[in-house]
């Protein structure tokens, strides 16, 4: 894997993280074009990435987080692609799932 920049500007390489996330725009479709359509197995990613996503309990979990998506979507009448993210990062917490950045790991 090559390495590269994350968003808070540090290095990420094979050998230094434990977990990862997918960001909440790797599941909705871009505002404008499909307001309501969500995916749990067409998921924007790299090669590589995919390689993880694929396997069947990372691909439950990420299903479930977008049924909790969905939920919230109906409930507060928001479209899927213009949903915030607190509203759903708490429906994740109570429901039990692990929201969390990847985890350094020094050596």
């Amino acid at each position: 894997m090559q390495p590269f920049i994350d968003a808070d500007g540090d290095e990420v390489r094979a050998d230094n993280y434990s977990t990862f996330g997918i960001p909440m725009r790797a599941v909705v479709a871009p505002v404008g074009t499909c307001d309501n359509l969500a995916v749990c197995w067409g998921v924007s990613s790299s090669e590589l990435a995919f390689q993880a996503i694929r396997l069947e309990p990372f691909l439950c979990a990420v299903a479930e987080a977008v049924g909790h998506m969905a939920v919230e979507s109906v409930v507060s009448g928001v479209p899927l692609a213009k949903l915030k993210y607190e509203p759903v990062r708490a429906r994740l917490q109570a429901a039990g799932l692990l929201i969390q950045r990847y985890q350094t790991v020094t050596p």
